[in-house]
């Protein structure tokens, strides 16, 4: 049964009329609840129940599911929930009553008042013409108190837990929440606004069905003693003892938030045991009383996964015997004001530990708590199959083995087996695909590399997969690898399935992320569409630069790692923090007054920059390459600049929200480190251009490194001493490990904000 609470604004204290989206709710046009002037509020529970303590009311009319037994309202100005609410207030149902109307005669529905007042049905409804809306959030049954002097916002009250054991199967309330909308008719009418909040409760509901056999033969087998020894068969006859059926919810949750999401440190309890009912009209057929939870997530295979454990006795001989069958709930999630019924035909013997049981499924429905019926299709079960993983995805970093173990009734076998990983030197990024197959196998080589295998035993798999981490050679990994495979009966191979993924990261992974305007295009006249959301210094950059852009690649690269050669030019550098420990505002200038002023990203007044923090001018920084940075796309590109305005252009340079403040000049072994992987063919050429024996340099830390062109493996020269009338290409990086912890990672696309903070 869906629950509603309306409510209506009326001008003159009387409320009148059929109210609308309600069940042929009706007061007395003579009731007069309240002679002062002005506004009032009455709330009043829909489909003809009344909001009032002790009703009960479920589809078998049985566990309390409907009552409401306190209300706390809040009203908003619309779109400002954020604020606290301008209309708010605690109802008990002792106060919700049905009152007189002035002739003495009953009132018909439930309702209780409160002075709004006119002043404030204004402001609440901006204004107050005719067709403004405000937003109500209402909470039903919460245990406690709500401050409502405190903090009301709708952030904050759908943020409250609120906290449960479900210990015994029969509750007195559940608490319920519902948000919605008021709609102003005519201030100056009788019914000024109304409008019809759905409530939902907070716990989801699980029920079970079970039909058991009349009986089940087993077959014994009994080998005699001597040289020869005769085997003979017995066939043992059980009954299912079924006035004895309990079934045991195991791993619901304790505690919910008001907004259905789950508190994940919140207790499990393992077991709340509820006798079955017999349907009157099918003799086999048992029912449980409702069990209840409040919102969970889980992976199969997790060691608080929920579950139904049933207890079943058996007999045989005059002899009694309790078994003991373990039901997984479908799915990974329990979801608020869901109802989770299961329908199970018994037809085997269970297992006789309690801890373990026989795992047996049956058919699953999952629908809206507030429908009335299931229609229910039975599921036999007349084998006891079962087939569960601890989890469905594995990341691996730097790592070449991995087993995953697993539960199964049956002999397994993989299928749909798929390893692969993103191709970065093109642009844009293909994929190599190593393995791409569907028939089951228990072993296949993986290929890509060092090779590979994947391969299922008994009740383990088996990876293994030598990654190539060093970077000395030509030949070495920067991407990813993911394999997907498919767990499967090997009898049943479509009907008991896990499917897994594994992801395998290198030592060194390089991500590309392409600009959001990389779909448009960039001719040598010029681009002209959103230039790649950059601003230098507040201002979107529309320039024609395609005379000094040596390349279109519209792609960002992160460039992440954990080693670096053990040989070769590289060999002396290391992986540090590149910037300098002082903050340096100024970057050339007396002041900072280059900078635009424009609002942080944290919020806050306009301001110029801040905290920031360049790349290290000495030479000590030259050897230093950051952990992971970022690399501009050719969106960045410009005219060669004099090393102020370069300094300057890095500081203030935004692309595709990732802030200003945080860009900065590449190191000389950042870019050494650039050219590199160009000359190893494991990114697109970044520096410099295509052309052998040309060179461009590039401003960095110190000074500027010469870039050479075309397929020349020289590295680029050390840094160069500088005067400020020497002007150079840059391309800025940007501190991927540092400012991907920040609180505010990244801001609108569309709008300049300053990045730099003081962390």
């Amino acid at each position: 049964m869906k629950r509603t609470l309306t409510y209506l604004f009326c001008a003159c204290a009387i409320l009148c009329g059929t109210l609308s989206c309600v069940k042929e709710l009706q007061l007395d046009v003579n009731t007069l609840y309240d002679d002062t002037p002005g506004v009032h509020l009455y709330f009043s529970l829909g489909e003809d129940t009344p909001v009032k303590a002790g009703i009960t009311g479920t589809q078998d009319g049985t566990s309390n599911e409907n009552v409401i037994n306190t209300i706390d309202y809040f009203l908003y100005q619309q779109g400002n929930t954020s604020a606290n609410a301008m209309v708010h207030g605690h109802v008990i149902a002792e106060q919700i009553s049905v009152g007189t109307s002035r002739d003495g005669s009953a009132v018909s529905v439930p309702a209780y008042s409160v002075n709004v007042g006119d002043a404030m049905m204004k402001s609440l409804f901006s204004g107050g013409a005719n067709g403004s809306q405000c937003d109500v959030y209402i909470i039903a049954n919460y245990p406690g108190t709500i401050d409502h002097e405190g903090n009301t916002s709708l952030t904050y009250l759908q943020s409250l837990v609120v906290n449960t054991t479900f210990k015994n199967t029969e509750q007195t309330q559940f608490v319920m929440d519902g948000q919605g909308t008021a709609t102003m008719i005519d201030r100056t009418k009788i019914d000024a606004a109304e409008g019809v909040i759905e409530m939902q409760r907070l716990a989801s509901k699980i029920t079970l069905d079970v039909h058991c056999v009349r009986y089940v033969d087993v077959v014994n087998t009994i080998i005699g003693t001597g040289p020869e020894p005769d085997t003979t068969y017995q066939t043992v006859r059980w009954t299912p003892m079924l006035s004895g059926m309990k079934a045991n919810l195991c791993m619901g949750k304790q505690q919910g938030r008001m907004d259905g999401s789950e508190v994940m440190e919140a207790p499990t309890f393992k077991y709340t045991k509820a006798d079955m009912t017999r349907d009157e009209s099918i003799d086999t057929l048992y029912h449980s009383i409702p069990f209840y939870s409040y919102p969970r997530t889980w992976h199969n295979g997790d060691e608080e996964e929920p579950y139904i454990k049933l207890e079943l006795p058996w007999s045989t001989g005059g002899n009694q015997k309790q078994f003991y069958y373990k039901i997984p709930l479908a799915g990974q999630a329990i979801e608020k004001n869901n109802w989770y019924h299961i329908v199970l035909n018994v037809a085997i013997i269970g297992g006789e530990d309690f801890e373990a049981g026989v795992e047996i499924t049956g058919k699953y429905y999952v629908v809206p708590w507030e429908t009335h019926f299931i229609i229910n299709a039975e599921a036999e079960i007349v084998e006891a199959r079962y087939l569960t993983v601890p989890r469905s995805s594995y990341t691996l970093y730097n790592q070449n083995t991995l087993t995953i173990p697993f539960v199964s009734s049956h002999d397994c076998v993989i299928k749909d087996i798929t390893f692969s990983r993103p191709n970065t030197r093109n642009n844009p990024v293909t994929t190599d695909t190593y393995v791409n197959e569907t028939d089951t196998v228990r072993t296949i080589n993986l290929g890509a590399g060092t090779g590979g295998t994947l391969r299922v035993n008994d009740r383990t798999i088996e990876f293994s997969h030598t990654l190539l981490n060093d970077i000395s050679q030509s030949t070495y990994d920067t991407s990813p690898y993911t394999l997907t495979f498919t767990l499967c009966h090997e009898d049943a191979i479509d009907d008991y399935t896990e499917t897994i993924t594994v992801t395998q990261e290198p030592a060194m992974v390089i991500n590309v992320r392409p600009n959001s305007d990389a779909n448009s295009t960039m001719s040598s006249s010029g681009h002209t569409a959103e230039d790649g959301y950059v601003f230098e210094n507040g201002t979107r950059s529309n320039t024609d630069q395609s005379a000094t852009r040596n390349n279109t690649n519209f792609n960002m690269y992160v460039i992440t790692t954990s080693v670096l050669p053990s040989s070769g030019q590289l060999a002396s550098y290391m992986l540090g923090d590149p910037r300098q420990e002082e903050f340096n505002n100024t970057l050339g200038s007396n002041d900072n007054t280059w900078s635009v002023s424009r609002a942080p990203v944290d919020g806050g007044s306009n301001r110029r920059i801040s905290y920031y923090r360049p790349s290290g001018e000495d030479t000590a920084f030259d050897d230093v390459i950051a952990p992971s940075f970022r690399i501009a796309s050719s969106f960045g590109a410009s005219a060669p600049l004099n090393r102020t305005e370069a300094l300057q252009r890095c500081a203030s340079y935004q692309e595709d929200g990732y802030p200003a403040g945080r860009w900065r000049l590449p190191t000389v072994a950042e870019i050494v480190f650039m050219a590199k992987l160009t000359t190893d063919k494991v990114i697109p050429r970044l520096l410099g251009n295509n052309t052998n024996g040309s060179t461009t340099n590039y401003w960095c830390n110190s000074g500027y490194a010469t870039v050479y062109g075309g397929n020349s493996t020289t590295p680029p020269a050390s840094s160069h001493s500088y005067n400020n009338s020497t002007t150079c290409n840059v391309r800025c990086v940007y501190d991927e490990w540092f400012w991907s912890k920040s609180d505010y990672p990244t801001v609108s696309r569309t709008t300049f904000n300053w990045g730099d903070q003081d962390l």
